[in-house]
């Protein structure tokens, strides 16, 4: 019983690590869901943001380095496009990885990336795994949450 509640467990976890758009914060870096934005728009949305900034391309690489992966488009600091890929995915950059970057003429990417002031790292997991987490815990199944490191660690 307790493998197949590791092994559920560890399904629950992956599936939220290589989600195509992930609900994250890294390294302060964010991207908020948005429709089209101009350069201009993309500062003023990371503003309404509790006063977040736009990041720059050094910040949102450093966020990349530390687990931080978008399925969008969304400008920096310098007045590029980027998309940060840790995973290959068809629908997000063509199965491309790395930080991509994209010219800007005539394109209006569909978010911005932005960085918030105290820089904290937080993960918003799903409301299904937080439940299977209560479910299992309540059966005595010693449910706890694993970092995308530990899943990605050779054995």
């Amino acid at each position: 019983m307790v493998k197949l509640s590791t092994l559920l467990i560890f399904l629950l976890v992956l599936q939220t690590v290589l989600s195509a758009d992930p609900s994250s914060v890294v390294s302060g870096v964010f991207m908020p869901n948005a429709e089209s934005l101009d350069y201009i728009s993309s500062d003023e949305m990371c503003l309404s943001y509790n006063n977040a900034t736009m990041s720059t391309l050094e910040q949102a690489m450093t966020a990349y380095r530390n687990g931080f992966e978008t399925c969008k488009w969304g400008w920096v600091k310098e007045k590029m496009i980027v998309m940060l890929r840790l995973t290959p995915n068809e629908k997000c950059g063509n199965y491309s990885v790395g930080v991509l970057m994209r010219p800007c003429t005539n394109y209006r990417p569909s978010s911005v990336l932005c960085i918030s002031e105290n820089g904290l790292t937080v993960m918003q997991l799903p409301w299904a795994w937080l439940l299977n987490t209560a479910w299992l815990n309540s059966r005595n199944m010693s449910a706890t949450s694993i970092t995308k490191h530990a899943i990605r660690m050779p054995y």
